[in-house]
């Protein structure tokens, strides 16, 4: 099972990836996936606040 880390670290690779492939074609929509993202890329940043919701399953104890 994946952790919240390995989560955040994958999902914050992904963002960067698609901000660099949007910058060759869409620079407007690689800027709102920026804006949307920016208090993730602050490298300063070291607080930054996650909510995060378990998944509980369709009744049979969240096993997936």
């Amino acid at each position: 099972m994946v952790t919240l880390q390995e989560n955040l670290i994958q999902i914050h690779d992904y963002v960067i990836d698609r901000i660099h492939f949007l910058c060759e074609d869409d620079i407007d929509d690689a800027y709102a996936i920026h804006c949307e993202f920016k208090e993730w890329m602050d490298p300063n940043d070291k607080n930054i606040d996650v909510t995060s919701l378990e998944y509980m399953g369709d009744g049979d104890g969240g096993v997936i």
